[in-house]
């Protein structure tokens, strides 16, 4: 009973340890399968595996409850297999995706666990709070960035909700580099 209890993840345990790593396992196993079954490129397949290990590291450090992890690298695992086997497009500008799949939570909601938020701060959040209010006033804002890692988003966006500006979070358009959109 316990087996099937940490399998499915429906009961109480202190031992979440055991938990997350049932969960990676179990991912793991999929992601070998996957590329065994010629799904996932050989190549890429270490480099998934290692992702996994620190994905896993990252949210038990967070104490992200063991089902929202799972739920993210599920989801993360299979909208990789998705674009891999059909690549989206981009267009010179891409509108966010929100309906049928909210991608800008999700992608918030998967790196949330990754950002130590106790030893993050925000410098010249009045400065944002002057774009939020050009933009009320129906201006346009452009930041220029000194450095963007595929990263800056989201992360962006988690530190402007800590503060209460996930509207101008939400407002905010990234332009993406070739890596990006290429890779």
């Amino acid at each position: 009973a316990k087996q099937r209890c940490l399998k499915r993840l429906e009961c109480a345990t202190t031992d979440t340890e055991t938990v997350y790593d049932n969960i990676k396992n179990q991912i793991k196993s999929s992601l070998m399968a996957n590329a065994e079954a010629g799904k996932v490129p050989a190549s890429i397949t270490g480099m998934m595996a290692g992702f996994l290990d620190e994905y896993t590291e990252s949210n038990k450090v967070a104490a992200e409850s063991p089902l929202k992890f799972k739920d993210n690298i599920v989801t993360f695992f299979k909208n990789v297999q998705e674009a891999m086997a059909n690549p989206y497009q981009f267009q010179p500008f891409h509108q966010a995706i929100r309906e049928p799949f909210d991608f800008y939570n999700w992608g918030n909601d998967f790196l949330r666990p990754l950002i130590i938020m106790n030893q993050s701060r925000i410098v010249g959040i009045e400065n944002a709070a002057k774009i939020s209010k050009l933009l009320q006033m129906g201006e346009n804002v452009i930041i220029l960035s000194n450095h963007q890692t595929e990263a800056d988003p989201q992360v962006l966006s988690i530190l402007l909700e800590s503060v209460d500006m996930s509207s101008l979070a939400e407002q905010i358009i990234f332009i993406a580099g070739h890596k990006v959109t290429n890779d």
